[in-house]
């Protein structure tokens, strides 16, 4: 069984757009990403845009003082025992 690595998508301009801290997802996600990528149409800049937006939306939906800026109650790339590793490492979906 493999160990969770979380995949730094702070490397995508959308991302950083969106949030101001460095964000990633785990290897798990990562392969959902990458599989909707491979559909006609699909691009990881509008695929991390749209997660972007709904996690702004759900964040919004909870109430509270947070903007939409803010980072979600997720560990970000450095705050896990897991190792963060660009997204464009080697695949495992």
């Amino acid at each position: 069984m493999f160990a969770d690595v979380l995949v730094d998508l702070s490397q995508f301009a959308v991302i950083r757009g969106h949030w101001s801290l460095q964000m990633c997802c785990t290897d798990a996600v990562w392969c959902i990403i990458e599989t909707a990528v491979l559909r006609e149409g699909k691009d990881y800049e509008g695929i991390l845009h749209d997660i972007s937006q709904t996690a702004k939306l759900a964040i919004g939906r909870k109430g509270g003082t947070r903007s939409a800026s803010s980072a979600p109650s997720v560990p970000h790339c450095g705050a896990s025992s897991s190792t963060a590793v660009p997204a464009t490492h080697p695949s495992r979906c």
